[in-house]
């Protein structure tokens, strides 16, 4: 049985007069103020450099990271929400200009929504390896923990700057003439 998104795909393809087939579906172009390119550009940038935060906050020996589950965990769930936001940006990108409704729904949904679940489960590392150093101690790391702390606050900010960066992309609805 296909799921609702695949027969939703398949509903937007058909044959033309010589067989061949084409997507029926509307497309979306982008109207905002800055260039596409730019714009896209300086998101990717925001969200490739929150990965980058939440990944080297993770390379570190911070104490709480040596597994205790209020540490690890939001940081486990928000390295799968970022990545799960670098795969929607990565459709927008892909998408062309003017892009087909799944990438655009990817845009306008998916993007904005997986980068605020980023900020969420990264940014719970914060109180959770603060927890752990108020219950505990550094245990002479305190370096790599106040690395972590900061890592994984500036890659929260970024996912959260990010949001509101995708939440302001603009696109206009444009039929499709293939037939």
């Amino acid at each position: 049985m296909l799921s609702d998104r695949r027969k939703r795909r398949l509903d937007r393809i058909a044959q033309d007069a010589s067989g061949e087939y084409v997507y029926m579906g509307d497309l979306f172009a982008y109207i905002g103020e800055t260039p596409r390119k730019k714009a896209l550009a300086l998101l990717g940038t925001v969200c490739g450099l929150s990965v980058l935060a939440l990944l080297g906050a993770g390379l570190l020996p911070a104490p709480g990271m040596t597994g205790t589950w209020y540490c690890v965990l939001p940081y486990s769930l928000g390295l799968v929400a970022e990545i799960s936001a670098v795969w929607s940006l990565g459709q927008v990108l892909l998408g062309g200009d003017p892009m087909r409704e799944l990438p655009h729904e990817a845009a306008t949904v998916h993007l904005p929504r997986r980068l605020l679940l980023t900020a969420a489960l990264g940014g719970l590392g914060v109180p959770g390896e603060a927890i752990y150093l108020l219950l505990h101690g550094a245990g002479g790391k305190g370096g790599p923990a106040a690395g972590f702390l900061i890592l994984t606050a500036i890659s929260a900010a970024l996912a959260l700057l990010g949001r509101h960066m995708a939440g302001r992309l603009a696109w206009e609805r444009r039929p499709n003439n293939n037939l």
